[in-house]
C-alpha cells in the first residue's frame, strides 16, 4: 500500500524525515500525509501487493505520473495515473499497466521484475514524443541481472516497448567483467536538456561489491546511449566513471534512485 499515515507520517519516530520542518514551512519541507494513490484493496487488480516509486512529467495540458504496482512481489508491472485538471483529480489509464515483463524469466532480460519508471516528453521528436524508462531484473538472465529498456507513445496513454526485430531492446545494457555496472545498470533517471538527453543510474561492480551512481547520454533522442567516462566522453565502450560510490562516501554501500533538481545554474 501507499506508505503514507502510518508510522511514515509519525513526527514522534526519530526514522521520519524531516522530523521538524521548523517555525516556518518555507524554511524546510512538509509531508502531505494524505493518500494519493493506494494499492487495491480487492485484490482483484495487477497492483493489489503494492504501488511506489512513482515518475511524473507534464506535457503542457496533462500530467502523468507512472508507478510500479504488482499483484504479487516478484510479479511486477508500471502503470499510468493522469489529470487534466492541474492534479486535482487523477484518474488511471485503460491502457494499464502500460509496461509488463513478458513472464519468460529465464529467456528474456526483461522477463520479469520491470521497474522504476522515469517519464519525458520531448515534443522534438514529432514521431515519439513521450518515452518512459524503466529497468528490469532478471536474476536468472546473463550476463548481468539488470537492465534498463524504454516505452514509447505517441500520445502518452497507449505504450509499447522499444523494439527491433528481435524483441525489446535494452538501451542500456550491463557492462562488461570488473566494469563499474557489470551488474547491470538501473533505477533509470532521464532528462532532456537542449538536443541532449541525459541519465543518471544506479549500478554496481560485482568484484568489488561497490554500489554506484554513473551518467550516461544521448544525442538522437533518447534511443542509442554513451556511458560517460572521463577520460575518453566519446568512447561509450569502456568503463563509465561513477558520480557517486556508495562505499567511498559512507552510505553504508547502498545508494539507488538518483533524481536531479535544477534550479536556475545549480543541480542537485
Amino acid at each position: 500500500a501507499a506508505y503514507c499515515g502510518g508510522l511514515d507520517c509519525d513526527d514522534d519516530d526519530p526514522s521520519v524525515w524531516p522530523v521538524d520542518y521548523g517555525a516556518n514551512p518555507t524554511s524546510g519541507w512538509e509531508r502531505d500525509c494524505d493518500v494519493f494513490l493506494d494499492a487495491d484493496a480487492t485484490e482483484t487488480e495487477w497492483y493489489a501487493n503494492h504501488v511506489d516509486q512513482p515518475g511524473v512529467m507534464y506535457d503542457g495540458t496533462t500530467w502523468h505520473m507512472f508507478f510500479k504496482g504488482a499483484y504479487w512481489l516478484d510479479s511486477l508491472a508500471i502503470g499510468h495515473y493522469y489529470s487534466t485538471d492541474g492534479g486535482s483529480t487523477w484518474q488511471m489509464s485503460a491502457d494499464n499497466p502500460v509496461v509488463e515483463d513478458t513472464n519468460q524469466q529465464v529467456l528474456d532480460w526483461d522477463g520479469r521484475g520491470i521497474q522504476t519508471p522515469s517519464p519525458v516528453y520531448d515534443p522534438n521528436d514529432t514521431t515519439w514524443p513521450y518515452k518512459l524508462y524503466w529497468h528490469s531484473y532478471n536474476p536468472n538472465f546473463a550476463p548481468g541481472t539488470r537492465s534498463i529498456g524504454m516505452s514509447l507513445s505517441s500520445d502518452g496513454m497507449t505504450w509499447n516497448k522499444y523494439e527491433g526485430p528481435g524483441g525489446s531492446i535494452q538501451v542500456l545494457e550491463p557492462g562488461a567483467s570488473s566494469f563499474n555496472d557489470d551488474e547491470g545498470p538501473g533505477a533509470p533517471y532521464v532528462f532532456v536538456d537542449g538536443a541532449t538527453y541525459y541519465m543518471y543510474y544506479k549500478a554496481k561492480d560485482i568484484d568489488l561489491n561497490e554500489n554506484h551512481i554513473l551518467l550516461a547520454s544521448s544525442t538522437d533522442q533518447g534511443y542509442t546511449w554513451c556511458k560517460y567516462n572521463d577520460i575518453d566522453p566519446a568512447n561509450c565502450t569502456i568503463d563509465p566513471t561513477p558520480l557517486l560510490t556508495a562505499s567511498a562516501s559512507g552510505l553504508d554501500n547502498a545508494i539507488t534512485f538518483p533524481v536531479l533538481l535544477r534550479d536556475g545554474s545549480e543541480q542537485a
